[in-house]
């Protein structure tokens, strides 16, 4: 352990993460406590791998939100590269998951945060590709649970070329569809993984669990995951299924747009009484509020009065008399004041003078109207009406009757305006109602006994898809080369199936066999990688393999053919 990295003096190891250890450090300028990120001196090698690291600062550096971690620093010493940045007090989400210490409610509250700091970064045109229970912290500040986003490692700057190999990186259960196929994401794929984060707390397991990585980027591709029991979700709203299903769904373009609207769905659930149309809603009522200010009072008589007057023409009174429906008023251009006065005053007495005349024709009106009424909504006509219906009352000429029985609901009356704008609106379900895609429903299968990976499964993805399926393989596999070395030469073996001329996994299988003291699979694949002509720059670009090789030409374990 260091003593000390730049200014920063080291306390204590904090943990290690996929490319080096994580320290506690303090500023001795000010005594603030920093973690402090390294990257391993084998990782480093490679100027793919520094750029990566350092990318992680410049993307990190520049995001400045609550629900993201602070990068304070980013330099080298003694050899080593290293990220100093804000040092939070709490818990990984993935430990509290597993212990499930947080309330639905509260899971809901945490990762509608995780939105709220990815939302920013989106802005800023950074993709964080790694969202996972473990990259995000949580602390509790008085009664109030505070998230924040950490590790940009793998972040991607938009327009940037970093990934032009296609090598995937991130942490497989988490990753979006469009990521395995095209190695491409975007920021709609931090929001799946946000989804896959939301169905693992709700249900306490995975939504696409396997034995194997191939197993599981084939149902992230490919199948839907299991729907979730409702007693999982008392206490909070029943459509937080619709949620899920449109945070999961395989097609980008089908899910939430952005990380501020998948926020106000995961908040609006925290209600159990929500159904799922708050967002419509709301901009329903947002479309049909008035943009200019509302006309004066006597307006309103003069509109009914029209109305009335409109579904009953009586014979010797003019059709100009009544006042027409008030339009928007346009706004008088400015300095015309006089203007102003004076349409309003003209407003004003054609008020009066409609209200005058609905009050002088209401009581002829009313009856009128009562009967006119009356044959849609079952009722007799009260007494001293005209025992003949108006012509208001027939139907349009091509329309066929109504049917008139006590089996019908009363129908609103004719002389209810309906705003022209609004039908189309209305007509359309909400967001969150919407059906999820049609997707074949998987067969049902024992929890406790996941479906096993079929070579078949490899076969049928595309050749982009078999890339990338290799590369996470790999970097999968690497992570593990020290702490389960027999996984991880499975998972090398998986990568080279995918791809049989993967230089890296090569090196690396060879490698670990070696130490394993596989000598036998070690020169097998020696031999294979002769074979296809891979073993010069198996050594030129793996230290691990040139170090494994030379102790075996040294220690004499290479036979005469590989000895050469």
């Amino acid at each position: 352990m260091f003593e000390k990295l730049g200014k920063f003096e080291i306390r204590r190891v904090l943990g290690n993460g996929a490319m080096g250890e994580v320290y506690l450090g303090v500023d001795p300028s000010i005594g603030r406590e920093v973690a402090i990120k390294t990257i391993l001196p084998a990782a480093a090698q490679g100027d793919e791998a520094k750029e990566r690291f350092a990318r992680e600062a410049r993307a990190a550096g520049v995001l400045n939100h609550p629900n993201l971690v602070t990068i304070y620093e980013f330099g080298e010493d003694q050899g080593v590269l290293y990220i100093a940045m804000e040092f939070v007090k709490g818990h990984d989400l993935d430990e509290l998951i597993s212990q499930q210490v947080l309330t639905r409610s509260e899971i809901l509250e945490v990762l509608a945060q995780v939105c709220d700091g990815l939302g920013f970064a989106h802005r800023q045109h950074i993709v964080h590709r790694d969202i996972k229970p473990t990259n995000v912290r949580v602390h509790q500040d008085g009664r109030r649970l505070h998230a924040k986003v950490m590790d940009f490692g793998v972040a991607k700057i938009s327009n940037s070329d970093m990934t032009a190999t296609g090598m995937v990186m991130g942490t497989v259960s988490y990753m979006a569809p469009e990521y395995i196929r095209t190695g491409k994401p975007d920021p709609r794929s931090d929001l799946f993984a946000v989804g896959v984060m939301l169905y693992e707390a709700l249900s306490g397991r995975r939504p696409f669990a396997g034995d194997t990585t191939p197993t599981i980027l084939y149902k992230i591709v490919n199948e839907p995951p299991e729907p979730i029991d409702t007693q999982q979700l008392q206490g909070i709203s029943p459509a937080i299924k619709s949620v899920l299903d449109r945070a999961l769904t395989k097609n980008p373009d089908d899910r939430y747009q952005t990380a501020e609207d998948l926020a106000k769905a995961l908040r609006a659930a925290k209600d159990p009484s929500w159904m799922g149309q708050l967002d419509e809603a709301t901009s329903l009522l947002r479309a049909a509020a008035p943009t200019a200010p509302a006309p004066a009072a006597p307006a309103a008589p003069t509109a009914q009065a029209t109305a009335v007057l409109a579904s009953q023409p009586t014979a010797g009174v003019p059709q100009a008399t009544p006042v027409p429906a008030p339009r928007p008023a346009t706004r008088p251009a400015a300095g015309s004041r006089t203007g102003l006065w004076i349409g309003t005053a003209a407003l004003l007495l054609a008020g009066l003078g409609g209200l005058a005349w609905w009050k002088l024709r209401g009581s002829t009106a009313a009856p009128q109207a009562a009967a006119a009424a009356a044959p849609d909504s079952g009722l007799p006509a009260p007494s001293g009406a005209p025992a003949t219906p108006t012509p208001a009352a027939h139907p349009a000429p091509g329309t066929p009757p109504r049917p008139a029985g006590p089996d019908l609901a009363p129908s609103a009356p004719a002389t209810r305006p309906t705003p022209a704008k609004e039908s189309p609106r209305l007509e359309t379900p909400p967001a969150e109602s919407r059906p999820a895609p049609a997707q074949k429903a998987p067969e049902p299968k024992t929890l406790d006994q996941p479906e096993r990976f079929q070579d078949d499964h490899l076969e049928k993805l595309q050749p982009s898809e078999r890339m990338n399926l290799g590369n996470v393989s790999m970097s999968e596999a690497i992570q593990m080369a020290d702490s389960q070395p027999e996984k991880a030469i499975h998972g090398f073996r998986q990568a080279l199936k995918a791809d049989p001329y993967n230089v890296n996994a090569h090196a690396w299988l060879a490698a670990v066999l070696y130490e394993q003291g596989r000598m036998g699979e070690f020169h097998q694949e020696l031999r294979e990688a002769r074979r296809l002509g891979l073993l010069g720059q198996m050594a030129s670009r793996n230290i691990r393999f040139r170090q494994a090789l030379n102790q075996a030409r040294f220690n004499r374990k290479l036979p005469p053919d590989l000895a050469e």
